[in-house]
């Protein structure tokens, strides 16, 4: 499962999406790597489970991914822009994914998440007519697959598998 919802810093809400494909295997591989980066990030636990919208939320699309997935990735998007407002953020994208890895004999869900910032891109547009011309176009709600447009990624695990509940990484300002 995977998706992700538009997050504006001066927006109420985030844009919620219903449904994003991956067109290609490079895309695949740039999310799994970055996702499986995140696994050398710092450790947390919950400091409150029972009373977390965020830990009820992945609960539920660690139970239900069928029917659970997206409506909860919606309230994910909700409560990150609800935590980082007035500017704390740039413009981008959150992504979030259930991913399965194997601990010891058993197959565990995890959710991913990574705040993606948008990034300006310049295209360039040969001339119809004389194809020695180029016209530049500025892209800006483009998204990269660079690295540093990567802001925060963080798994969430829900067992008690492992001695923290979210392993997380920041980009360093």
């Amino acid at each position: 499962n995977f998706i992700y919802h538009i997050l504006k810093s001066g927006a109420e809400e985030p844009d919620c999406l219903d449904e994003v494909l991956l067109s290609s295997d490079s895309q695949r591989a740039f999310f799994k790597k970055i996702i499986s980066e995140t696994g050398q990030g710092t450790q947390y636990t919950f400091v409150d489970k029972e009373n977390s919208h965020l830990v009820a939320a992945c609960n539920a699309i660690i139970a239900d991914p069928g029917s659970e997935f997206v409506e909860q990735s919606k309230e994910i998007a909700r409560l990150f822009l609800g935590q980082h407002s007035a500017g704390q953020t740039a413009d981008g994208v959150l992504i979030v994914a259930r991913v399965t890895l194997m601990s010891g004999l058993e197959r565990q869900s995890l959710v991913a998440l990574i705040k993606l910032d948008y990034s300006t891109v310049l295209r360039q547009q040969r001339d119809a007519e004389q194809n020695t011309r180029v016209r530049l176009e500025e892209i800006i709600e483009a998204l990269s697959e660079q690295t540093a447009a990567v802001q925060k990624k963080a798994l969430i695990q829900m067992g008690e598998n492992f001695a923290w509940d979210v392993l997380a990484v920041e980009r360093k300002k």
